[in-house]
């Protein structure tokens, strides 16, 4: 208190006021230290919980990118040095969190990489968990909420099926990526948060942009930078590095020896055409990891034990097109099928009751219930 800037204002106090003044002020101090160091913990909690929600189960899986991704890593690597929004365009399970997950990486910015699934998110909430709130703000609000835009302060806002957000949240996002700024539900303060955009869909923005669903002030500023990431099946040079990957980090994960591919197995593998891309693929290599019992992987490949149907071919489950079966009738269909596969066998890594994850008991009375034979097996 005694110091140039106060030009001896405090002389004239006696010492027990000079002492009451000091204390006053300190607890001051403390009180502020103290909200910062609660902001600061808080902050740490919700991004470390909102990891545990968001983040993939194969996080910590091995790079799912091959040569057929070359021309897009190298179109990242060059926008990702700057702070231009990007929006990676790709089909469902083509790895579009990993690709936006490099951008971060290549990026090297200070704030974290925090990842929005608006699909998963209720519509009412979709205000409180992008802007945040202060305690009291509404009905249960019993204490501050640090928002998606603050937590990604210094690092990347990651908004997965950016589609999926409602035209009133369109509306407040578009504001905030303009100026970067916002406030808090219930906040008498402006914000700042020096994030980085990165969206990814698997929709055709610009149709639902002319079906009035998206708003075209949104889509031009979101995708300064569009990224598209091909499907698997055209890159199919992809499928045997990564195949090879997945077999070793499943092995490991579930204690399994890893087995080795036979050319025929391969060719399968690569003549598929993988709807679901590298997540159907990832899937399907621990499905085949797990039941190897019989010391040799068998893989599924969807419903169809042959790779090569085409696409448009009828559903052996359906009669003719104009076939509309009750879902009993359904039932019975896809079980006889299935034993026919299995050739009547219920037991064991290639039987009916490993392919269908289904007790033994309820495909037995299920069999029954329909008059399917099976083998004793």
């Amino acid at each position: 208190m005694d110091s140039a800037f106060t030009s001896g204002m405090f002389q004239h106090l006696s010492p027990a006021l000079l002492h009451d003044l000091a204390r006053l002020f300190a607890a001051e101090v403390r009180s502020g230290l103290r909200l910062e160091l609660v902001r600061t913990e808080e902050a740490s909690q919700q991004q470390d919980r909102l990891l545990a929600i968001t983040r993939q189960k194969d996080g910590d899986m091995l790079p799912v990118i091959g040569e057929g991704l070359r021309a897009s890593l190298e179109q990242a690597q060059r926008v990702g040095v700057t702070d231009a929004p990007v929006l990676i365009l790709g089909e469902t399970g083509v790895g579009k969190e990993i690709m936006a997950r490099s951008i971060h990486q290549i990026s090297l910015r200070s704030g974290p990489f925090v990842v929005v699934h608006p699909a998963s998110m209720p519509e009412s909430l979709f205000e409180s968990e992008f802007f945040g709130y202060e305690r009291g703000a509404f009905t249960g609000a019993i204490r501050q909420k640090i928002g998606f835009f603050e937590l990604a302060d210094q690092g990347t806002l990651f908004i997965d099926e950016v589609g999926e957000i409602p035209p009133l949240i369109q509306t407040k996002l578009l504001r905030v990526l303009q100026d970067q700024r916002f406030m808090r539900l219930g906040g008498t303060r402006e914000i700042l948060s020096r994030f980085r955009l990165v969206a990814a869909t698997n929709r055709d923005l610009w149709k639902e942009v002319r079906e009035g669903r998206f708003r075209e002030d949104l889509l031009y500023r979101i995708s300064v930078v569009p990224l598209t990431i091909p499907p698997l099946r055209r890159r199919r040079q992809d499928i045997p590095g990564l195949v090879q990957s997945f077999i070793e980090y499943f092995a490991r994960r579930h204690d399994k020896h890893p087995l080795p591919l036979s050319p025929e197995q391969l060719r399968r593998l690569c003549a598929y055409d993988w709807p679901g891309n590298v997540r159907e693929l990832k899937n399907e290599v621990e499905r085949a990891a797990i039941l190897n019992n019989s010391g040799q992987l068998d893989f599924v490949l969807g419903t169809s034990p042959d790779p090569h149907q085409a696409a448009d071919r009828p559903s052996p489950f359906l009669e003719a097109v104009a076939d509309v079966p009750t879902l009993s009738e359904l039932e019975e269909r896809y079980l006889r099928h299935i034993m026919e596969r299995t050739k009547g066998r219920v037991r064991g890594p290639n039987g009916a009751e490993a392919l269908l994850r289904m007790k033994r008991s309820t495909l037995y009375a299920k069999l029954k219930k329909y008059g399917i034979p099976c083998g004793s097996a």
